[in-house]
């Protein structure tokens, strides 16, 4: 699985393009606590699908310590959970201060690459280009 952090940058918005072309899956995160970063959100779900159509995107509410504080999301979680079922998407709270949801954000993305017909060759010539090279005595790089 390779990860590449955009940060979402307007100053970047041009280069990014290139990021998520060919991408399975991309991780869309806002501030949970400032309702102009969801709107953002919106705007980079429109890019990647609009680069890949197929690409299959989670939604990530984050800092949720700060919810189990007592303060409110802003949108309500509610309305961002009908936004992402609007778009087929998945809907995580995470909490990058305790880890919590951050592990099973990243399991769900594994496990629905690996149930997608569609990747199933992919994943196969993976294994064994994967296999070859440990059983090679020719140096991987």
């Amino acid at each position: 699985m390779g990860l590449w952090d955009t940060a979402g940058c307007e100053r970047f918005e041009s280069m990014v393009k290139v990021y998520y072309r060919g991408a399975k899956a991309a991780i869309v995160c806002y501030d949970v606590s400032n309702p102009e970063t969801f709107k953002r959100a919106k705007f980079w779900v429109r890019e990647v699908r609009e680069v890949e159509e197929s690409c299959k995107v989670y939604i990530c509410a984050t800092k949720k310590d700060i919810l189990d504080l007592g303060r409110s999301a802003e949108p309500d979680l509610e309305i961002v959970e009908r936004y992402a079922q609007g778009i087929q998407s998945k809907f995580f709270v995470t909490s990058s201060k305790t880890g919590t949801n951050v592990a099973e954000l990243f399991e769900e993305i594994a496990k629905d690459y690996i149930l997608n017909p569609e990747n199933a060759q992919s994943i196969e010539d993976n294994f064994i280009t994967l296999t070859e090279s440990k059983n090679s005595n020719k140096p991987c790089c």
